[in-house]
């Protein structure tokens, strides 16, 4: 039994690996891809250069990245176009409803990406997930699903990609602020852990998760400020203590969440993905 168990775990795996679509990654796939910055009402409301990664370390080590500089304007974002005709293959969220790319962010920030189809132009919706991790690259990702055929924002096909930073500048950026982003891909699957999350240095540690009931927050030393978003970055749930313990997320439905820690240092503020059943 545990052989056909192993074997049924690792085809699934090829599986997902062989559904997998990378849809640029400026070093092999799609390497001169171009970005375009979209009206906002002023141009250019940003600007777009591939450019040699600034930090090829961790979790991202390739030789290429994107580069995304605001004008300091509302709305600002790049578009992944050619001159008028998009460069990326057709593609949809019926087999890959999860997109997943890498970001490099100097401050704690939003991501949204919006897609489209070439030629048109109807209003779609958006995704945004927050970033809070700085100086580092990390993996954010998107679940997509109201995006396929017959969904809330489902054209059906698409082949033109929007990157904003900050897009509502909520996140205090400002004219000539830099943010990287690379590998976007689409997968089968959520690449969420179902684990117990905590910090490498165990300052902080959300659990149970999954949870069926509420999650616990805990660090090292006392007091923190916790916020829970959902996969749309709205904030849906708040908790605050004066200790270093503290119980949030009972009424959240379930789903997939994100809980921002943050503590009276930078090394205490950490963010998590959880999963409410």
């Amino acid at each position: 039994m545990k052989k056909i168990t192993f074997l049924f775990l690792a085809l699934t795996g090829m599986f997902n690996v062989a559904n997998a679509q990378m849809l640029f990654d400026f070093d092999t796939v799609n390497a001169s891809h171009v970005f375009l910055d979209g009206w906002n009402g002023t141009w250019p409301n940003a600007s777009f250069a591939k450019v040699a990664n600034p930090d090829a370390t961790g979790i991202n080590t390739s030789a290429n990245v994107g580069k995304f500089t605001a004008n300091g304007g509302a709305n600002a974002q790049l578009r992944s176009e050619d001159i008028g005709s998009a460069v990326l293959p057709n593609f949809d969220f019926a087999t890959n409803p999860y997109l997943t790319m890498k970001v490099w962010v100097n401050k704690p920030i939003s991501v949204t990406i919006e897609f489209q189809n070439n030629g048109y132009y109807p209003s779609f919706g958006t995704v945004t997930q927050s970033v809070t991790t700085i100086n580092q690259w990390v993996t954010i990702e998107f679940n997509c699903t109201e995006f396929q055929s017959g969904g809330i924002h489902g054209w059906g096909t698409y082949n033109i990609v929007g990157v904003s930073f900050d897009k509502d500048l909520s996140g205090g950026t400002v004219a000539n602020d830099v943010y990287y982003f690379d590998d976007m891909k689409l997968s089968a699957t959520t690449t969420l852990s179902t684990k117990d999350f905590a910090t490498n240095s165990d300052f902080i540690k959300v659990y149970p998760n999954p949870s069926a009931s509420e999650f616990n927050v805990s660090k090292s030393e006392g007091p923190l400020q916790v916020n829970v978003f959902d996969v749309l970055g709205r904030k849906v749930a708040t908790a605050k203590s004066a200790s270093s313990q503290v119980a949030v997320g009972s009424s959240l439905k379930p789903g997939v969440y994100i809980v921002k820690v943050e503590g009276a240092n930078a090394k205490d503020s950490k963010s998590f993905k959880v999963i409410k059943q």
